[in-house]
Formats: C-alpha cells, sequence, structure tokens
C-alpha cells in the first residue's frame, strides 16, 4: 500500500492578514486575559503561592467565629441589653422536659413522684443549669392545687400520666453555642454539649417505666439529625457540578478549568475571612458563604 503525504497547507499571498486587536480594543478584561494567556505558567504558579499563602496565615493567625449577632443603635438591641442585664434569665437558654408513664400508672404514685424528683434533682446538678433552675412538676403540681390556684396552668395532665417542667441555663444559647459549637456530622450524645449533659443526667437515675424526652431550644440546637448527604453538601455539590460540565463541554480539560477556578476562590476567600476574624467579629457563617 502506497502512502501519500498531505501537501503543505498554502497562504494565499492576495488575502490580508488580520492585525491583533490593541490594547484599547480588548479593553481592561481583554488585557488581562491576553496577558494571562501569554504567562500562563507564571500565573498559574501565583494561584498555587496565594492558595498556600492564604492557607498557612489561617492556620497561623486565623481567630474564631462567632454566633453572636448585635445590632447596635437600635430600640430591639436595647431592650435586649436591658433585659439580659435586669432579668438575665428571662434570655437564658432552656430546655423542656416531658415526663409520662404507661397507661395504668400515674406520675403522682409515690414510686414514681420520687423517681421523677431524683431526675429533677439530677438534671438541677448539671453544669451550666442556673441555681433553681429546675422545677419538680409534681410538687409544683401539688402545691398548687393544696393553695386553690386553680387559675394557674398546671404541670400535670388531668390523668396524672403526663408532666413537663423547664431547664434554665445561667447563659445565654448564644453563649452555649459559642462554648459548644454544634456538630452536625455527629449524634449530639457523641460529643460534649449542654443536650448530651442533660440526656446523661436523666439516664443516670433509675426511673422505672418513666419515659423522659427533652425539647426546647436547647434540643434544637444540639440534637439534630445526622446525615451522610447533609453533612457532604459541598463534596455532592461539586461532583454533580464536575459532572454537568463533563456533559457539557464533553472535556475533562474544559471541565477542570471552571472547576479549578471556584475552588481557588472558594479556598482563598474562606481564609481571608478566617484570617479577618482576628481582628473583628466574623459570623460562624461567613466562611460557609
Amino acid at each position: 500500500m502506497k502512502l501519500h503525504r498531505r501537501p503543505k497547507a498554502t497562504v494565499d499571498p492576495s488575502r490580508p492578514v488580520p492585525t491583533p486587536p490593541t490594547g484599547k480594543q480588548l479593553g481592561g478584561l481583554g488585557r488581562i486575559g491576553r496577558f494571562v494567556a501569554k504567562r500562563h505558567r507564571w500565573v498559574a504558579l501565583l494561584w498555587l503561592i496565594i492558595i498556600v499563602a492564604a492557607g498557612y496565615l489561617n492556620v497561623a493567625f486565623a481567630g474564631k467565629t462567632s454566633d453572636s449577632f448585635s445590632v447596635p443603635g437600635t430600640n430591639s438591641q436595647a431592650a435586649y441589653d436591658l433585659l439580659n442585664e435586669k432579668f438575665p434569665s428571662q434570655n437564658a437558654a432552656t430546655a423542656n422536659l416531658v415526663f409520662w408513664v404507661p397507661q395504668g400508672q400515674v406520675l403522682t404514685s409515690p414510686q414514681n413522684a420520687a423517681a421523677v424528683a431524683s431526675i429533677v434533682g439530677a438534671v438541677q446538678k448539671v453544669d451550666g443549669v442556673a441555681p433553681n433552675g429546675v422545677l419538680d412538676p409534681i410538687l409544683a403540681s401539688a402545691q398548687a392545687v393544696n393553695l386553690g390556684l386553680g387559675n394557674i396552668p398546671t404541670f400535670l395532665s388531668p390523668d396524672s400520666q403526663i408532666a413537663y417542667t423547664s431547664v434554665t441555663f445561667s447563659d445565654t444559647l448564644i453563649a452555649l453555642m459559642n462554648q459548644f459549637p454544634p456538630n452536625g456530622e455527629k449524634l449530639a450524645t457523641a460529643y460534649p454539649n449542654p443536650y448530651n449533659e442533660l440526656e446523661s443526667a436523666i439516664n443516670s437515675v433509675n426511673a422505672g417505666d418513666i419515659q423522659v424526652k427533652i425539647g426546647g431550644t436547647v434540643a434544637d440546637t444540639w440534637n439534630q439529625p445526622v446525615s451522610w448527604w447533609g453533612s457532604h453538601a459541598d463534596e455532592v455539590g461539586l461532583g454533580l457540578g464536575a459532572i454537568l460540565l463533563l456533559v457539557a463541554f464533553g472535556s475533562i480539560f474544559g471541565m477542570a478549568i471552571p472547576i479549578s477556578t471556584a475552588l481557588f476562590g472558594a479556598i482563598t476567600a474562606g481564609g481571608l475571612v478566617l484570617l479577618l476574624a482576628d481582628f473583628v467579629t466574623v459570623s460562624s457563617a461567613a466562611p460557609k458563604v
């Protein structure tokens, strides 16, 4: 079989050669694009240096973010500050305890009432709970009946099978969140937090048939359902974005350019935000945004 060499391409000398646009014609973005294209290796090296520098500064000097929120000079902030100063318990974090027994039993029986009192005593000893921060619902309901205070809502259901009480902490919810940051990747009972402390205190008491559940703001903050998809939303989104770009461009290189650009911006911006937190108050949501 005889191979034929492809003829060389010829250029028509009569055809005008296009002249490259001038810097004025390109504009600002065009000039930047031309500069990057001509020096792409140096630009890539500069990107790498910026990422490494941002990571180092983040590790070495980054401050802690804060969950506190305030708007100085507003009436609502003034009311909040006054309430926190004069009546700190009204701004304190709270939790609700709900007690119940199976059908055929009542919480007011001597054995069950003693168990409820033991649970209340154990919860009162939890670190961070305010002095006298837990009220015995059985005892309080009995005292209300004895005093003839029928117009005051009772802590006990009419059939005496369900009771509830509140747990008041010494600190505000924001202060507790700063001290015990919620971890969406772990169960509430797997790391130190107020909900875990309450749960441990309740489980330390032999309550017989009494069931106890924790509710309120403390439970809503720390006892969140753990989901792999929810805790890895960024990774899942990045993977789906890469697949869509690969299908759209039909090229791994074409997909990698926007993905790497986005990662560069996210990593650098997140590191600089955490670095800024060392000098000013930065919300904990800022690095994620």
